[in-house]
């Protein structure tokens, strides 16, 4: 194993995950990993599950909006920055960026 290995880093992530997929810290950094990497696809999975395990509804907006910038901007999925979007209204109805996209993309 090389130190400072990202692909190697990744793999230890991943494992770490199997053994507790709720780990939010390790989310986070398989997250951080991810950019880094721009593995785009998977930047969008730690996102949604974040989103999911988030405790407070700022951070389940903010995972969600990154989550729809990243489907519309890096994987061109319009609909699945649309769904996003919708899941960021569900949480506030008058969110000025989750309005705005959502209205770009419908």
């Amino acid at each position: 194993m090389r130190l400072g290995d990202p692909s190697q880093a990744a793999a230890l992530h991943d494992e770490l995950l199997e053994l507790d997929p709720l780990d939010v810290r390790a989310l986070e950094q398989g997250l951080r990993l991810a950019e880094a990497r721009e593995e785009w696809s998977r930047v969008a999975e730690l996102h949604d599950r974040l989103a999911e395990l988030a405790t407070d509804a700022r951070t389940r907006l903010a995972h969600l909006l990154a989550l729809a910038a990243v489907c519309e901007d890096r994987l061109a999925d319009a609909r699945g920055a649309l769904a996003a979007a919708r899941r960021a209204l569900a949480i506030d109805p008058a969110h000025e960026a989750a309005l705005a996209l959502a209205a770009r993309l419908t």
